[in-house]
């Protein structure tokens, strides 16, 4: 479940921006039996939801090891959405990447905010893939990305779609 993200990077608290020019390339996906949760459920009609999950960041690395203090992470999302089985809308919330080291520590939090007031497709989880780093490691850098969802999407419409299971791929820039 766990896919290539590619970033690109200058700056980060703590680092000089140089140390950081280059690709961050990570592996990401959601972890077994963590969906990304969708509250009420995602259906047919079009209606407020709030959209929480995590998704996990593995095998980071870059062109010579320029950003090695970024070996790993988890993009935490918390937000919510006008959103339907077909389209979402009025995107609002955040996304927090808590950043770690080949060793498991910490070495950063950077603060994720949705750009899109709309999503193409009808993804909710997607909107979090996508905005500006506002703070810590890789500020002011634009991130683009999409999930694939990996969860039976077919029962949207009569059942509702609660939470879903995703690979798929981020660009920082």
């Amino acid at each position: 479940m766990l896919v290539p993200i590619t970033a690109t990077a200058q700056a980060a608290s703590g680092a000089t921006a140089s140390a950081l020019r280059g690709a961050l390339t990570c592996a990401a996906g959601t972890a077994p039996g963590r969906p990304i949760t969708f509250d009420p459920p995602v259906g047919l009609a079009p209606r407020t939801i709030s959209v929480r999950g995590v998704i996990q960041l593995r095998s980071c690395s870059s062109p010579g090891g320029s950003a090695g203090r970024f070996s790993s992470g988890q993009l935490i999302i918390d937000g919510t959405a006008y959103a339907s089985c077909t389209a979402v809308s009025h995107v609002r919330g955040q996304g927090r990447i808590i950043w770690l080291d080949a060793a498991g520590h910490r070495t950063g939090t950077s603060i994720l905010r949705p750009a899109a007031q709309s999503v193409r497709g009808w993804n909710p989880s997607d909107a979090f893939l996508s905005g500006k780093i506002t703070s810590g490691p890789f500020a002011g850098r634009q991130v683009e990305g999409r999930a694939t969802p990996t969860t039976a999407l077919d029962g949207c419409a009569l059942r509702g779609l609660s939470s879903m299971h995703g690979t798929g791929r981020m660009t920082i820039s």
